[in-house]
């Protein structure tokens, strides 16, 4: 555990600027009860997860250059108890969208007002400008009344997420909900990133690619329009 989201993100940098990657690692700034405290700190704590893998001795040496930097960085180690239920819960939600999905018929599908509530942006932005966009995001989101139920930083430190939760719960909240979203994508954008690095930009977000893309949205339509003249594959994709 470390003390905040910064220094768990300055530690992960080091890291990765020695060529030290572990397999795994999820820096995680969790809104929940169960988030340990460390002592003498009074700030958000956040959590490191990291897995390694290789020969005995090279995850030995790992540990060992890990410790000292997550050290220097007010970090702590309490031991693998978290890891491993992160480990063994890793694909929990997958097991869930396959309940609600995969093993319905379309027809029982949950309704689009079912996942009004909530939203999972993920953003690649560059290292240098993470901790500004997390810090801009926080004022956007705090006047839209949004609630962040997680920040975190996946597999690298380039990749940023957050979980949110609409704190208004009103039909009328809804359209302010979506607009404080597109603007933390478009925010991304600005800042030198992607508004998207894991989902189906095409389907989910066609309304933001040609603003991401620029003169590159040209191109695509005029290598659609080539190999696809009669706009059957996958129509209305990408806004195409």
């Amino acid at each position: 555990i470390i003390s905040d989201f910064e220094n768990g993100f300055y530690a992960m940098v080091e890291m990765f600027s020695i060529g030290l990657i572990p397999a795994l690692v999820d820096l995680t700034e969790e809104n929940t009860d169960r988030t340990p405290i460390l002592p003498n700190s009074n700030k958000q704590t956040t959590i490191l997860y990291l897995l390694f893998e290789g020969y005995l001795e090279e995850v030995e040496a790992q540990l060992a250059r890990i410790s000292i930097i997550c050290s220097k960085f007010t970090g702590m180690d309490i031991g693998s108890e978290r890891s491993e239920e992160y480990w063994v819960k890793r694909h929990d939600s997958a097991f869930r969208y396959k309940e609600r999905f995969i093993d319905r018929p379309s027809s029982e599908w949950p309704r689009d007002g079912d996942f009004g509530t909530s939203a999972y942006p993920h953003v690649a932005i560059p290292a240098s400008r993470i901790l500004e966009y997390k810090s801009k995001s926080y004022e956007i989101l705090s006047k839209a009344n949004i609630g962040v139920k997680e920040y975190s930083s996946w597999t690298k430190p380039e990749l940023f997420s957050m979980m949110l939760v609409n704190m208004n719960l009103t039909s009328t909240s809804m359209e302010g909900f979506l607009e404080a979203v597109d603007e933390l994508l478009i925010l991304a954008q600005d800042l030198g990133g992607s508004m998207e690095y894991v989902h189906g930009v095409g389907s989910s977000l066609p309304h933001l690619v040609a603003r991401e893309l620029g003169v590159g949205m040209e191109l695509l339509k005029q290598a659609k329009a080539t190999m696809d003249p009669n706009n059957l594959m996958n129509p209305g994709n990408l806004g195409m």
